[in-house]
This record gives C-alpha cells, structure tokens and sequence, in this order.
C-alpha cells in the first residue's frame, strides 16, 4: 500500500505493544491462545470512550447477559478455545444434506 500510510508498517513499535494486548483480551474472552504464565492477574484495559480500564470479569466486552459465549459455541457447533468447526459450522448453518 504505496499509496497511503499504514498504521502497522509506519508504527512498528506502537502496533507490536497495541496488538499484543489486543491478543490477550481476545484469548481471555475466548478462553484460547496459551495459558497464563504462572498466575497472571488479568489486567484492567481501557475500552472505546473510558479512561478508566475495567476489569475483564465485568463483561468488558459487551456480550450481554442473555446468552454466554458457551451457548453460543454450542448453537453454532464450534468452540474458540479447541479451536474447532464442526459439520453445522462448516455448511454455514444450512441443513445436512442426507
């Protein structure tokens, strides 16, 4: 992208320290990625518009109280932390085909 800046290329340094955080509060809401070392605190983090973090069991992302992350996995047969797809996930939805 010759044409314009780009963030990751013209900040290297900010973008390395800004993903890895990012990284982190994504693991930590899906419950992937490497297990903490040793006894990791999870961290507050500052969301869109607060100055204040907010720690991560206060539902920092939003999800809302309805359904968990877990009854999601289950309606749409996958699972973030196994990493996996399964036969629903990988058809889109659409019925089976027998």
């Amino acid at each position: 992208r010759d044409y314009r800046r780009v963030y990751m290329v013209d900040m290297k340094e900010l973008y390395a320290d800004l993903a890895k955080h990012s990284r982190r509060r994504l693991h930590a809401m899906l419950g992937s990625g490497p297990a903490p070392f040793f006894a990791d605190v999870p961290e507050a983090w500052p969301l869109p518009g607060d100055s204040v973090g907010s720690k991560p069991e206060r539902d920092a992302f939003g999800l809302g109280p309805v359904r968990s992350l877990g009854d999601f996995e289950e309606a749409a047969d996958l699972s973030f932390k196994d990493r996996r797809l399964g036969s629903f996930a990988l058809r889109g939805g659409a019925p089976a085909e027998d």
